[in-house]
Order: C-alpha cells, then structure tokens, then sequence
C-alpha cells in the first residue's frame, strides 16, 4: 500500500520529467491540475450532498446530550445569603417529522434534479477543458511544423540567393536580381520570426491548461503526422442532429435545472395554499430527575393574510420555470447551429486535406524544375520566386489542413455529446 500511494505521489514529477508529451499525457495532466475542472468536480460532490441532506428530512433526529451546571446565587436584602448548586444533566431527544403536505419531497425531487443538472454542467465543463487541451496540443504542433516550413523558406531563399550571385558574376544574368533575391531572403526571415512567436504563443497556452510547472521546459509533443486514413463524418447531418439534442451535457443540464424549477413552483403554492404537518417529539432525562416527554403534534395552516408575500413567490416560480424554458428552447436552437457548422467543417476539412495534398505535390515538383532551369540558365530569379512562393502556399495550407481536420473531428464529438478523448472514467 505504502508503495502504491509513494507512485501516486511521484506520478506527476515523472511526467514532469519525461523526454516527450504524448496528447493522451497532456489529457490526463490538465484533468488533474487545471483549477476549472477541479471546481466543476467541487460543485458536482456539493450538489450530490444535497441530496443527502434533502433525504436526511425524511428520518428521525435524535440527539444525546450532556450537560454539567454549577449554578451559584447570592441575595440581599430582606434575605440575605448565597445558594450554590451542582449538577449533572443527562438526557436524549428524539424529534420527527412523520408527514408533511409535500415539501420534504418536492425538495428531494428538486435537488436529485439538481444534481443531475450539476453532473452535466461537470460533464460539459471537463468536455470544454479537454477540446480546449486537443486544440492547443495540435495548435501548437501547427505553429512547430510552420516553423519548420519558414525555415526552409529561409534555407531556400539563401540558396536562391547564391545561385543568383553565380549568375550574375558569370554574366549570365542582371545584377538586379540579386536585389530580388535579397528581398526574398529578407521576407523569409521575418516569416520565420512569425512562426517563432507563434510557438512561444501556443506553448504557453497548452502549459496554462495542463498546469505544466513554469520552471520546467515543455518536453517534446509526439506528432501523430497526417492523417492514415483521413475520412469524411461517418453518419449523417439528420442523426448528428438528433445526437446532439439528445445528448449533449450542456443541454442535459438545461433540462434538469428546468425540472427542478417545476418543483419549485410547487413548493411555492404548497406554501401559499393549505398545509398540514404530523410530527412526533419525544425526551428521556436521566439525570438528574429520571423523567420522560412526548408528544405527538398535527398542525393545519393556511396562510389567510400575508400581504400577498405567497402569491407572489407562486408568480415568481411561475415565471422563473418560464425563463428556464425559453433559455432551453435557445440553447436547443444554438446547439443546432454549432452542430451543422461543425459536421460541414469536418466534410470540408476532409476535402481540404486531400486537395492541399495534390496541391502540395505540384508545388513541390514546381520547385524542383524552377531550381533546376535557373541553375541551367533557362529560368530567372522571378520564376525561382515565384514557385518558392507557391510552394510555401502549399506547404503552409497542407500543414493547417492537417490540423485542421484533427480539430475537426473532435470538435463534432464535443458539439454532439460523443465521448472526447480522456474523458473516459471521470465522471460516473
């Protein structure tokens, strides 16, 4: 046992530790240490001990006590003197509420659906901070891998460079290509200034959600590469749609809190109409007397003035039941719109990533003629420039299709309440 809460403890200093950061790693971190999922999952364990303290009302309460008196009095006057007395007081209570005219159980009802609401909003709220983690996971994959393509701009626009200046030497071209060649190299090194900053960018913000130490470097993140086997959504827009609806935790949670509302409303009239309570009372002292009570109460009520305070809690719940439904009505209508808009993102990214790999291929092959004819004197700086600059097109939209259609699939799972990846054991 001993051992086991010893690799419990030093778990997050081995990963803290590590040489890489598989995305499955930097899940299970934001899951343990990002503040937000930790309060959603401090809101959940309070609305589920509601429910124990609402069924509590329900059961007897009895209460032993002890009680020690040392009691000193002193009088003046027409008599004079002290009295002093010493005792000890033992006793027991017992108190029930054997019947009542529904509140115990409209309150019972009301925080079950409570909690039910409270574990979809820790569902949907660890759902939101695990996408959030993905994408800033392949966000920051992108903006690694856009570097790598500025660097070979870099790298290219050099080269060009010097073939330009063989050239220009040997005469067999202007010596205003060199400025050309000069002004490309110049671009690509302020892109290449770009996509530095945005890594440095990127890695702070996947090290705020997973809570990685600031005094620690960023291990290496495992690329997945692009996609084996990349396909478009596997069911249809109709039943993405009726997934969502049903399903999504953000919407559950609607649902809930709106039932729960209901039971509200019918505290409220209890309140304001007739209302009955049987209740049992009961206590045994055994010191310093040995005596007994009990007694047995049926109380009848029926609030006949209150200066229309009951009413208007009736009106009240009424119209809070009312918001709670519109709200659910507008969030259905939202959740509708994020789900088409994703299942379309997710087809086009599909299509995307197969064009920007047919685009990528040319461009590639472009370049590799354009190099060779100006090395052979059959091609300007221009032809070289201008296929450079198709060819870092292409890479640079084959790098965010890639991405990009990662995201993608994720984000359809999240818009229609489809296990995400880490989610699996957390919340049951």
């Amino acid at each position: 046992m001993r051992t086991l809460f010893l690799l419990m403890a030093l778990a997050p200093l081995m990963v803290f530790s590590q040489e890489s950061l598989t995305l499955e790693e930097a899940l299970k971190l934001a899951r343990d240490s990002n503040g937000t999922v930790g309060a959603a999952l401090r809101q959940y364990e309070i609305a589920r001990s509601n429910v124990i303290l609402a069924e509590a009302n329900f059961w007897p309460i009895v209460t032993p006590t002890y009680r020690f008196v040392d009691q000193e009095q002193r009088f003046s006057g027409g008599f004079t003197g002290t009295g002093r007395q010493s005792f000890n007081q033992v006793a027991i209570g017992a108190s029930w509420l054997v019947i009542d005219g529904g509140q115990r159980s409209f309150a019972l009802a009301r925080a079950k659906k409570s909690y039910e609401a409270s574990l979809a909003s820790a569902r949907q709220t660890v759902r939101q901070v695990l996408f959030s983690t993905i994408q800033q996971y392949y966000d920051l994959l992108r903006a690694q891998e856009l570097l790598k393509v500025a660097d070979a701009q870099v790298q290219r626009a050099e080269q060009t460079l010097d073939a330009t200046r063989r050239r220009v030497e040997q005469g067999t071209a202007p010596r205003k290509d060199i400025l050309q060649a000069e002004a490309d190299l110049a671009n690509a090194r302020v892109d290449q200034i770009s996509a530095r900053n945005a890594v440095i960018n990127a890695e702070a913000a996947l090290r705020a959600s997973i809570g990685w130490p600031s005094d620690k470097p960023l291990p290496p993140l495992v690329d997945p590469g692009p996609p084996a086997n990349p396909l478009p959504p596997t069911l249809s827009l109709d039943e993405a749609v009726q997934k969502g609806l049903q399903q999504r935790p953000d919407l559950v949670q609607a649902r809930r809190q709106r039932e729960a509302q209901r039971y509200s409303l019918l505290s409220a009239e209890r309140e304001a109409s007739l209302d009955w309570t049987l209740s049992i009372d009961f206590t045994k002292n055994f010191e310093p007397n040995n005596t007994q009570n009990r007694s047995l109460t049926f109380l009848v009520s029926y609030p006949l003035f209150d200066a229309g305070r009951a009413r208007e809690s009736v009106r009240q719940s009424k119209l809070q039941l009312e918001a709670a439904g519109l709200q659910l009505q507008q969030q259905e209508r939202e959740a509708l719109s994020e789900i088409e808009s994703a299942y379309t993102t997710w087809d086009l990214s599909f299509q995307r990533l197969q064009a920007a790999q047919v685009a990528l291929e040319a461009a590639r092959e472009n370049f590799r003629a354009a190099s060779e004819s100006q090395s052979e004197g059959a091609a300007s700086v221009l032809d070289v420039t201008t296929a450079q600059v198709a060819l870092v097109t292409a890479e640079t939209n084959y790098v965010q299709a890639v991405f990009d259609y990662y995201v993608a699939v994720v984000r359809l799972n999240l818009v229609i309440g489809d296990p995400l990846p880490g989610e699996e054991g957390l919340l049951r």
